[in-house]
């Protein structure tokens, strides 16, 4: 995943791993407060930003790497404009990656200074390596699902980065467990993008039957985004039966995903379903259904190209009936 842009200044991706080797401390606590120490700029792309340079005071409940004292001062900058850097939440149970810099700790990186973690993890974390830890720490924020839904938003998007069976198990706890449609959503996504097609029956019941539970319209829909983006990838045979229902969906997304899984299978139990998927109400479902048919078939001839099946599409539909007509 690439660096996104924020306010004409590129945001570097997550690299967990790296941000962990880089640090001299890593903590979980809190911190009781936090104070201007004074107003200066910094030169960003060669844009001059006013910010705020603040220094949190941590109370440290476990030491993760390095040897610090039981009360900490780390020091940040805080931009008036936004550029991606984030600050330290007073009060709010974190996992903080700081660096020596001549006798004062900072973030290992503006943009990600801490972490969100959960107040328990399972017995045994110390024993693993500094980075596992972290991700202990952060997979458990979804062990205790009455915990805050912005800190559970947050733990998804970082175990999203990070390359470690551990998120697996958070992932299916989240996908299950979790009180919040969109969080249980896009923690399916992660498992199906992973190739854990078992949750597939999950997905069918929430797709076919949305049930928004008074969460926002747009969350829901960033997560039925991500979902159908998973779907789209899928390839297992045995699901075929699930993807067939799925087709069914009123949300065109879906409908797309299902069919391209469904061509994705490249076997020839999907033809059915691919079938009445030429009559789909939206054009490209019938496109990758007369891909996927010409694909599983092996009539290469008769996998056009969008603009050709565009330009005639009842020829395509009109063969694929003739030649298939007991499907």
């Amino acid at each position: 995943m690439q660096a996104k842009p924020v306010g004409g200044v590129g945001v570097p991706p997550l690299d967990l791993k790296s941000l962990v080797a880089a640090a001299d401390e890593i903590l979980v606590g809190s911190a009781s407060q936090v104070r201007k120490l004074e107003d200066s700029t910094l030169t960003v792309n060669g844009m001059v930003i006013p910010v705020k340079i603040l220094e949190a005071e941590l109370a440290v409940e476990l030491i993760i790497k390095g040897r610090p004292e039981n009360k900490i001062r780390v020091t940040f900058i805080m931009p008036e404009t936004f550029i991606g850097y984030h600050g330290i939440p007073v009060a709010s149970h974190r996992i903080f990656l700081l660096k020596r810099r001549d006798s004062k700790l900072e973030p290992v990186s503006p943009y990600y200074p801490s972490l969100p973690a959960a107040d328990t993890v399972e017995p045994g974390v110390e024993h693993m390596n500094a980075f596992e830890q972290v991700v202990m720490h952060v997979a458990a924020v979804f062990y205790a699902p009455a915990g805050d839904l912005s800190d559970r938003e947050e733990a998804l998007w970082l175990l999203h980065f990070v390359d470690s069976p551990i998120r697996l198990t958070a992932f299916q706890t989240a996908s299950s467990q979790d009180p919040d449609l969109s969080i249980r959503l896009n923690a399916m996504a992660e498992l199906l993008a992973a190739g854990d097609s078992s949750v597939l029956p999950a997905v069918k019941q929430v797709l076919l039957n949305p049930n928004p539970q008074g969460i926002p319209s747009w969350r829901l829909d960033e997560a039925q985004q991500n979902l159908s983006s998973a779907l789209a990838r899928v390839k297992d045979p045995q699901v075929i039966p699930t993807l067939t229902e799925i087709l069914k969906s009123p949300d065109v997304r879906v409908r797309r995903a299902a069919v391209s899984a469904l061509r994705n299978t490249q076997s020839d139990k999907a033809l059915d379903a691919l079938l009445n998927a030429l009559h789909d109400r939206d054009f490209e479902v019938r496109y990758w259904a007369v891909v996927g048919l010409a694909e599983i078939m092996g009539e290469n001839e008769w996998r056009p190209l969008q603009e050709a099946f565009r330009s005639d599409e009842p020829r395509y539909i009109q063969h694929w009936e003739s030649v298939l007509p007991n499907h």
